[in-house]
């Protein structure tokens, strides 16, 4: 269900705003149409006030939950930009060195582009990233090959030897950064914040409820309802930061690989 809101966003949020606003006036309209409570002035008043602290504090949290899967998904933005920089730097240093026995590594580099793509889009199923999965990957394995390749080429100068470390370090960096794009779309949200936030949300509508109907009042709950929704939606998408409405196109890592082949051919 929740892969079907985030791969379908517009819908999702037409589906939002209607639950949502359902949610929040129509127990509202059918507690005044059916039970007709009669607050007193003094109920209504302090049902406010304890509202207004408890709408406070239940807006700082998704106001930093909200502040934390920004920077989270900001991160990963940064991740992949850096990763396709780091592997287009490593298929020129090969290319450069032009050594016989680095051939094989860099059609090898060719072939760990083409399997990132295949890989992190399959690892990128909703809070279903082991990582297991990511230390099993084709990419991951063709990596081990690569380092393995690396480490055992002989050098015949001091350059080569520091282009091949230069090499070497660049790889870590890049196969760092893909260990951490992995990791960063894993985390998630705590269930508990989802408990809060539902319960908050719960609170301050009970609260709500005691003001006597109107439409006005009707309306500006089902504003509440919908924008607290909205909120949390855009909290569950920056933290799936590969699927969605916002979601980061992993077709960047394509320019690396049209550079690598570029090199190969």
């Amino acid at each position: 269900m929740l892969n079907w809101l985030l791969l379908n966003p517009l819908y999702s949020v037409a589906l939002i705003v209607a639950v949502m606003t359902a949610i929040c006036i129509v127990p509202y309209w059918m507690i005044y149409r059916i039970w007709k409570p009669d607050f007193s002035d003094d109920i209504q008043e302090m049902a406010m006030n304890v509202g207004f602290r408890i709408g406070t504090l239940h807006a700082l949290i998704l106001a930093l939950i909200f502040s934390s899967s920004q920077e989270q998904y900001q991160t990963a933005r940064e991740n992949i930009a850096a990763e396709v920089i780091v592997l287009s730097e490593v298929a020129y240093e090969i290319a450069e060195m032009r050594d016989e026995q680095l051939t094989s590594t860099l059609e090898k580099l060719h072939q760990y582009v083409d399997a990132l793509q295949e890989d992190d889009a399959s690892a990128v199923d909703i809070y279903n990233i082991r990582t297991s999965d990511i230390i099993f990957h084709k990419a991951a394995h063709i990596s081990r090959e690569i380092y393995s390749e690396l480490l055992s080429i002989e050098t015949e100068d001091a350059q080569q030897k520091i282009t091949l470390n230069r090499i070497v370090s660049k790889l870590d960096e890049a196969f760092s950064l893909r260990s951490d794009r992995l990791a960063s779309a894993a985390r998630g949200v705590s269930d508990l914040f989802w408990v809060l936030a539902i319960v908050g949300f719960v609170f301050v509508l009970l609260l709500f409820l005691v003001v006597r109907f109107s439409w006005f009042s009707a309306i500006f709950v089902g504003f509440y309802g919908c924008y607290t929704g909205l909120i949390l939606f855009f909290i569950v998408e920056m933290n799936n930061p590969y699927i969605g409405l916002s979601s980061i196109d992993l077709s960047t890592v394509s320019e690396a690989f049209d550079r690598i082949e570029d090199l190969t051919q």
